[in-house]
């Protein structure tokens, strides 16, 4: 057996076993026997326990190369890989600049610079639904969702998230494009952000090369989970903060209007950077991602390669650390959501990331904006993806998927989920529900209580590993 080999049995032997059972035991004894998660939760809970608080240092470009994968889809699902090409003049890299400026109050110099380039991505459909559909050149037909993948901004690709996507389109004539957008540390803040408004601008405003059909503004739905919830919101706070300096959008050799999306749904979106919320430690016993109290993600970790750590040295892997409290990095530090129609749906587990959601989605129900906040109980963070045939995770992507179907004009396929006036609705662990009053949920914060928290945080990380020198 060769030496890596040993090294890994060694470690599955003396830490992964030992560690998982000993997780799991502790989750069944304190958790199950009050009816919060089952036997199939818990030991996927104590397995992905295990891996995120591994302390083994490990390689950050090793990890993400591993996480790329390519999922199976529902049989009757069409996969077709995809480019937005970029053609003719735009200005979409310094009108992004322009807001993160704008919005945060910061100088222009501590914005990383992100051209806009081409976006790869592919496109699901059921063919069931979409007869005489001829992949790439229908692409832009009708109804369409893009969805943006987690992974904590550094890991996974658009293929991964197949199954998740699937569901969400399976039985509708609704179309996905899933992005692959890029990734940190490589290419942080605001890349990512730019990749979203090439792709929602290419379905917008196709090129004649490109042979895709225009897409209305209000058959657009925004998706995206964990760090791709993240981006979903602060694209939909770019586009209000554009809406309201009317900055003018170049793209295609062209002014174009970026009028908002119809829908936005996110999963247990990551919220806060700074991980400052008391969700985080009040949840941590239900959650699979590690103690935001350790060392901050990612300065301990990872062994030096060659993209971690940064220079100039950051704490995390998505943006400078002066920029962790900008309302495009940290959504729940957005304050202004008004004269904003786009409809929202936003769901959490009992996780460490929740009160980045509540506060997100009490801070947008204060505007006016038409929000609704589905809580599950007894679920880890990422539970839709984790577990999606566990009964929570059937409910919430139904749930997810006719919010959508709803919103994006295809009210004929979509069923009714629950009230209009509803703004939070509670599921407990045995399908029951009750709706509550959105104020009544999450810490009570002011704006400036959750910025003043989000810096004191920030603080507490202390200075950023630098590279060391060979």
């Amino acid at each position: 057996m060769p030496p890596s080999s040993i090294s890994r049995f060694w470690h599955l032997v003396t830490y992964a076993i030992p560690t998982t059972l000993r997780y799991l035991l502790n989750d069944l004894l304190t958790q199950a026997s009050s009816g919060y998660i089952d036997l199939q939760t818990a030991l996927m809970v104590a397995m992905t326990r295990t891996f995120t608080t591994d302390p083994t240092p490990v390689s950050m470009e090793e990890e993400q190369r591993k996480s790329i994968a390519f999922a199976n889809v529902d049989k009757g699902i069409k996969v077709e890989p995809m480019t937005f090409a970029l053609s003719g003049k735009n200005n979409i890299a310094e009108a992004v600049r322009g807001a993160i400026v704008g919005l945060g109050g910061c100088e222009g110099e501590d914005v990383p610079n992100a051209a806009a380039v081409d976006v790869r991505a592919e496109c699901l459909v059921d063919t069931r639904q979409s007869a005489g559909h001829r992949g790439e050149d229908e692409a832009g037909d009708g109804v369409t969702y893009i969805y943006l993948h987690g992974g904590q901004f550094y890991m996974r690709n658009a293929a991964a998230f197949r199954g998740v996507v699937s569901k969400l389109i399976k039985d509708t004539p609704a179309k996905c494009v899933s992005i692959d957008y890029r990734l940190a540390p490589q290419d942080p803040f605001p890349a990512p952000l730019v990749d979203t408004v090439v792709t929602y601008l290419s379905l917008l405003y196709p090129s004649p090369e490109s042979r895709l059909r225009p897409v209305s503004a209000a058959s657009i739905g925004i998706c995206g989970d964990s760090s791709g919830g993240n981006l979903a919101i602060a694209f939909l706070q770019l586009l209000l903060h554009w809406q309201r300096t009317q900055q003018k959008i170049e793209f295609g050799g062209r002014v174009v209007q970026v009028p908002l999306p119809g829908a936005v749904a996110i999963h247990s979106g990551y919220m806060d950077l700074a991980r400052s919320l008391p969700s985080e430690e009040e949840n941590l016993a239900f959650d699979v991602i590690p103690s935001a109290f350790q060392n901050p993600f990612p300065v301990e970790k990872y062994i030096q390669d060659t993209i971690w750590p940064c220079n100039p040295p950051r704490h995390h892997v998505y943006a400078p650390t002066s920029l962790i409290p900008h309302p495009l990095v940290s959504p729940t530090a957005a304050t202004d959501w008004s004269d904003c129609p786009t409809k929202i749906w936003i769901s959490v587990g009992q996780e460490c990331l929740a009160d980045g959601s509540v506060v997100l989605a009490k801070s947008m129900a204060r505007c006016g904006v038409r929000v609704r906040l589905e809580v599950y109980r007894g679920m880890p963070h990422n539970f839709l993806v984790r577990l999606p045939d566990g009964v929570q995770g059937m409910t919430c992507g139904e749930n997810c998927r006719e919010f959508l179907l709803r919103e994006c004009s295809l009210k004929a396929h979509a069923k009714s989920y629950g009230s209009e006036g509803e703004q939070a609705v509670v599921f407990e662990p045995d399908s029951r529900k009750r709706g509550v009053p959105l104020e009544e949920l999450g810490p009570q914060l002011s704006a400036r209580q959750v910025r003043e928290g989000m810096e004191e945080r920030i603080r507490s990380w202390g200075v950023a590993a630098s590279r060391v020198s060979h």
